[in-house]
C-alpha cells in the first residue's frame, strides 16, 4: 500500500493539529491521576478514555505527516 506524498503546505497544519491533541491527551492524563489519587472510579475511566482518543487521533494524524518510504536498492548477490 502507498501513501500519498503529503503536501508541504499542510505540514504545519498537521503538526499544529498534533500538538493541540497531544496537549489534551496530557491534560486528560493529569486528570486521571488526580482522580486516580481521590478514588473517583467513573472519572478516571472517563477520562483515560478521553486521553485515549486523543492518542489515537494523535496517531493517524501522522500518516498525514510520515514520509514517503524511499524506494530500496536492490543488493546484488
Amino acid at each position: 500500500m502507498t501513501r500519498p506524498i503529503p503536501h508541504p503546505d499542510n505540514l504545519p497544519k498537521d503538526f499544529a493539529a498534533i500538538a493541540d491533541v497531544m496537549l489534551s491527551a496530557s491534560a486528560y492524563a493529569e486528570t486521571a491521576a488526580r482522580f486516580a489519587e481521590i478514588g473517583d472510579a467513573a472519572a478516571v475511566a472517563f477520562a483515560v478514555r478521553s486521553a485515549s482518543a486523543c492518542l489515537l487521533t494523535a496517531a493517524e494524524l501522522t500518516d498525514r505527516i510520515r514520509p514517503a518510504p524511499r524506494p530500496r536498492r536492490e543488493s546484488a548477490a
